[in-house]
């Protein structure tokens, strides 16, 4: 027989992640590049504190990271200045994954499969190639994630990446179809 008890903090975070959920989907429909990111930074703090309250350290801690990110993205133009604060990045991120595996003790692989996926999409953005984009986030930012999150029993980080996964695969799509087929 399965008992079931309260958990308040569980059902705070999840709460949390679903907010973040909603305001992810809702960045996509937002036309400016500032507005989409600074959209985005608001997601990645509420999914930084539901990951905190989840006690997935590296999680919260690659989406604290995703929040400078969002902003610097937001307000970089210049490629130099792009590949510079990518690297930046990199680096922090790369950080973020032994700081969870030493400090924290966190389950050492889902650290590196978020912390990578944040050094791959944080490349992938610094392109500024949609399609690059999309390509990085279907084949690996997303299927790490969404192991992530089914892991660490995230409900709004699994429907966030299966929202990112599928607008992706949709997006490929339309990149790919031939003129006169409704693509002009």
């Amino acid at each position: 027989m399965l008992i079931y008890t309260f958990d308040p903090q569980f059902t705070i975070a999840q709460i949390i992640g679903i907010v973040a959920t909603i305001i992810c989907v809702l960045s996509f429909q937002i036309r400016s590049n500032k507005g989409f990111c600074l959209a985005q930074c608001c997601c990645n703090a509420l999914f930084a504190i539901h990951f905190f309250m989840l006690g997935a350290w590296a999680s919260a801690i690659m989406n604290s990271i995703c929040i400078l990110r969002s902003v610097t993205y937001a307000f970089t133009k210049p490629m130099k200045y792009r590949i510079l604060a990518t690297t930046i990045f990199s680096i922090l991120f790369i950080a973020a994954i032994v700081l969870s595996i030493v400090v924290f003790k966190d389950v050492w692989y889902l650290a590196v499969l978020t912390g990578s996926a944040s050094v791959v999409s944080s490349i992938a953005i610094c392109t500024d190639n949609n399609k690059i984009i999309r390509w990085s986030q279907i084949c690996y930012v997303s299927p790490c994630w969404l192991f992530n999150n089914a892991w660490v029993k995230s409900i709004g980080g699994i429907i966030t990446e299966g929202f990112n996964w599928v607008s992706s695969l949709i997006a490929l799509i339309r990149f790919y179809r031939k003129p006169g087929q409704g693509n002009e």
